[in-house]
């Protein structure tokens, strides 16, 4: 806790210069009290019981004085507020490996459902970018709050074509970049990243992925990897079937470099798991003070109460 207004605190010292000058006067009272009263009346009197009624309604005034005192200073306490508002840019492999049904019913078909369920865990304020990549890379949904207009474009996917994986995250940095320069994210850390979805090396294309992954590092956009499918996968085509087993070492390089997280899906409900992990891993949290002075003003008031009814009841008078 912190206090907006601290130097209030030095009235606090009225407390025990309070306490020595109701001390100095019950001395000199009880100097008359022995001068001029028998000491066997003055002790009848003088109870444990009568000190502890004057005692307890004045502990309680001091403890309300300090919790007013304090409530001036303006005490505030630091809390984490979920930020609505980031960029998440969703790059999905639609090569024609994405075809293959060791994830059920497809790898594309899986990654679909999947990452439309993530679409629609992110906040309403988050701008939803989707980046595919098969021969060549294609922006099918730019940046947008309108998340159904995302997962409409995600939809419409579908596999073909060898695996320029380098062009989609580049393009995807691009995507991600022109989004957060705007003046209302200027000059701070959005929230959110990339997710780069594949299941294998890449083929086509005229950027490396290594290339890719250093431009979102200079430009300080984490890359997300998911590595898709089994060892055992395979491309049924006519005539032969096609091993395609995923590569996540060259995923994993690519998470590493720029500050992300490289996983690994070989089933649907792996993949539906890390999808509902990253809904939250996107959402970040910035630090608000919050003023708790109701808070102080609600312990103190019932002990003022308190002193003001022990008081009257006691000796008719408050002090």
């Amino acid at each position: 806790m912190t206090l907006r207004w601290p130097d209030v605190l030095w009235a606090l010292l009225a407390i025990p210069l309070a306490v020595l000058a109701v001390l100095a006067i019950r001395h000199r009272r009880v100097g008359t009290a022995v001068r001029f009263t028998n000491l066997d009346l003055l002790t009848s009197v003088a109870t444990r019981r009568d000190r502890w009624r004057t005692a307890l309604p004045t502990a309680l005034f001091a403890g309300a004085y300090a919790l007013l005192v304090l409530g001036v200073a303006r005490p505030e306490r630091t809390v984490l507020v979920p930020v609505t508002t980031g960029t998440v840019i969703l790059v999905i492999d639609t090569s024609g490996s994405m075809k293959a049904t060791d994830i059920s019913p497809s790898r594309l078909a899986a990654a679909q459902a999947d990452a439309a369920q993530l679409v629609s865990h992110l906040p309403p304020g988050f701008h939803i970018g989707v980046v595919s990549f098969s021969d060549r890379a294609r922006v099918v949904a730019i940046p947008t709050t309108d998340h159904q207009v995302v997962q409409e474009a995600i939809g419409r996917l579908s596999a073909e074509g060898g695996t320029a994986l380098g062009d989609g995250l580049a393009d995807a940095v691009r995507q991600y970049h022109l989004q957060t320069i705007l003046p209302a994210t200027a000059g701070t850390q959005p929230n959110g990243g990339i997710l780069l979805l594949s299941d294998g090396e890449n083929t086509s294309g005229t950027v490396e992925p290594a290339e890719a992954g250093s431009l979102a590092a200079a430009s300080r956009v984490p890359v997300y990897t998911i590595s898709l499918g089994t060892p055992e996968g395979v491309l049924v085509t006519p005539g032969r079937d096609i091993p395609v087993p995923p590569h996540p070492e060259s995923l994993a390089a690519i998470a590493d470099a720029t500050g992300g997280l490289a996983f690994e899906a070989p089933t649907a409900s792996e993949l539906e798991q890390i999808y509902l992990s990253m809904s939250t891993r996107f959402v970040g949290y910035t630090r608000r003070s919050d003023e708790v002075t109701w808070i102080v003003a609600l312990i103190g008031l019932p002990l003022l109460l308190s002193a003001v009814g022990l008081s009257m009841a006691s000796k008719g008078r408050f002090p």
